[in-house]
């Protein structure tokens, strides 16, 4: 493998659940590259959430699974979470005292389902920004190792300061001895934000996405799809020749 893709999936490669256009080609792409690409979903879907999409084949098969906005990383043989990967999102992590900082604003956040609650993240929903910069700033002043992500207009997530997406790649491109310049990364919201600003990857935001990343400042090393989805994908790995081009084409057909 010297070649890594790193991708989100619902509003990525997923339409609202379904398989959305484009993702046809790049199964097939995955499956003639099977030992060149590296692939791994970062999700903030739950493992087993994912798993059921691999196993169901709406999804190729793939090298890892980040699960829970990148708070946990599964590896194959997908028995449980990689221990390496929770040890360095741990560290400097304390889920006690972040708890007692979110208690002052339990009026204000409605927790999220318990699926997507774990020991490395809590989940909530809110819409107000001022709520959440008055949140980031109660941690920040707090010391207790945590950041805030906000996604999906309605999403916010409260996880390690060593966890995420972005620490996800990195983790990954060192443990298979990678090229920072052969790691394509692609996303839609918010919390693919960390991962896509990254200035040693190439970046593709689908042309779908959110409002929140539009804010995103534009660089030579992220490409803003006009297409959406699965197709914006592969339209910015066509842009950055991540793909042979007449191979991009022979799998089109």
């Amino acid at each position: 493998m010297d070649k890594l893709i790193v991708s989100d999936i619902d509003g990525t490669l997923l339409d609202d659940g379904d398989a959305s256009m484009g993702l046809v080609t790049l199964r097939k792409l995955f499956r003639v590259n099977r030992e060149r690409v590296g692939l791994v979903y970062a999700t903030g879907r739950t493992f087993s959430s994912t798993w059921r999409l691999v196993q169901d084949k709406v999804l190729p098969m793939p090298n890892g699974i980040a699960a829970l906005v990148g708070t946990e990383l599964w590896l194959a043989p997908w028995q449980r979470p990689d221990p390496d990967y929770e040890e360095h999102v741990g560290r400097g992590w304390d889920k006690e005292k972040v708890q007692e900082v979110l208690s002052a604003f339990a009026k204000v956040l409605e927790l999220q389902p318990k699926e997507y609650q774990s020991g490395y993240k809590m989940s909530y929903f809110v819409s107000d920004a001022k709520i959440m910069e008055d949140v980031a700033s109660a941690l920040e002043e707090a010391k207790v190792g945590a950041q805030t992500i906000f996604s999906a207009g309605k999403h916010f997530d409260v996880i390690p300061a060593r966890a995420g997406k972005r620490h996800v790649v990195e983790y990954c491109r060192k443990r298979w001895d990678i090229e920072p310049g052969n790691v394509l990364v692609s996303g839609d919201s918010g919390n693919d934000a960390d991962m896509l600003t990254d200035p040693e990857t190439m970046g593709v935001i689908v042309g779908n996405a959110e409002d929140e990343l539009k804010d995103i400042e534009e660089s030579e090393d992220i490409h803003e799809s006009k297409l959406p989805y699965a197709a914006g994908v592969l339209e910015g790995a066509q842009a950055f020749g991540f793909w042979p081009r007449d191979q991009v084409k022979k799998e089109k057909k």
